[in-house]
C-alpha cells in the first residue's frame, strides 16, 4: 500500500518540531503555516508547500535534495 505525498511529508516533518520557526523561514511560509501543518489543522495544503517542505525535509535527513519525490 503506497502512501500519499501529504502523509509522507506530514510523517517527516513530526521529526523536526523544535525546529519549527527556521524550518519555516527555510520553506518561505509562515510559522503559523508550519504549526498549523505540523499539528493536523492544515488538510489540503498547496502541492508547491508540500513539495518545497518535503525537498528542505529530505535535504536535512540525507543531505543532498532528491532528485525526484518517491512516494512508496
Amino acid at each position: 500500500m503506497s502512501t500519499n505525498i501529504y502523509q509522507k511529508v506530514y510523517d517527516l516533518s513530526q521529526s523536526y518540531g523544535e525546529d519549527s520557526r527556521t524550518l519555516a523561514d527555510e520553506v518561505g511560509v509562515s510559522y503559523e503555516w508550519i504549526r498549523k501543518f505540523m499539528t493536523g489543522q492544515i488538510k489540503d495544503p498547496s502541492v508547491n508547500r508540500i513539495e518545497k517542505l518535503y525537498t528542505v525535509l529530505y535535504k536535512r535527513k540525507h543531505g543532498i535534495e532528491p532528485s525526484v519525490i518517491e512516494i512508496k
